[in-house]
């Protein structure tokens, strides 16, 4: 427990992943917290480096979303070399970065795809890509990379919220991704979004690493 003046509070987790934040539970007479009280706990939450304070359930962010989490616009080919920043810095082979480029290119000038990117400062701070199958009505992520120090901020929520919009508004059934095995990260994200795991693939990404891949179907999608 964490007395914030006289705000009983417990620590909460807003989302996996997320800086632990206090719970203010006091309210008014009229079920309301007092302005004074919540401002404090939101100084107190963001002194910690927390990203919300839960109040009976719904997320109050404490950090400003125009600055801290940028507009998504279409991906263009100017943004390649940001692109190629992002996924280097994560780490990724040759391959997969081309890979990833190319992806990007072909689906931006695709009416059955979908590429937005996320930047600050002319670079890129993250990118999803998605294809729409219609043979068998499912979309497909084909990337989605966040940049270090822009994780923890809602660009991967916002960027797979607007690919699952895409996909609905196409008629989909449903949408599935691939992550590597010991991507913890992204595994947990994608659970937490709603996706199941369905699949291992052996050796997808390389000899020594598998893939998972994790489906999400859409409530009320029609039957093929």
């Amino acid at each position: 427990m964490q007395d914030v003046q006289g705000l009983q509070g417990t620590l909460v987790n807003a989302r996996p992943g997320d800086v632990l934040a206090p719970l203010p539970t006091r309210r008014g007479s009229d079920g309301w917290l007092a302005p004074a009280a919540l401002a404090q706990a939101t100084r107190c939450c963001t002194e910690r480096g927390g990203l919300g304070l839960s109040v009976s359930g719904s997320l109050v962010p404490t950090y400003d979303r125009a600055v801290t989490s940028p507009a998504l616009e279409p991906f263009t080919t100017d943004a390649s070399s940001g692109v190629i920043a992002l996924l280097r810095s994560h780490g990724w082979s040759y391959d997969q970065v081309v890979g990833q480029v190319e992806a990007l290119e072909a689906l931006a000038a695709s009416e059955n795809g979908l590429a937005l990117i996320a930047s600050t400062a002319n670079a890129v701070a993250a990118f999803i890509s998605l294809q729409v199958h219609g043979w068998n009505r499912l979309a497909q992520i084909h990337g989605l990379a966040v940049r270090q120090d822009m994780l923890r901020r809602g660009l991967a929520t916002r960027l797979i919220d607007a690919a699952e919009m895409f996909a609905r508004d196409r008629d989909c059934r449903g949408i599935y991704v691939d992550t590597p095995v010991d991507n913890e990260a992204g595994r947990s994200f994608y659970a937490a979004r709603g996706y199941s795991e369905d699949y291992r693939m052996s050796r997808y990404y390389a000899d020594e690493l598998d893939g998972i891949t994790y489906v999400k179907f859409f409530r009320g999608a029609d039957p093929l």
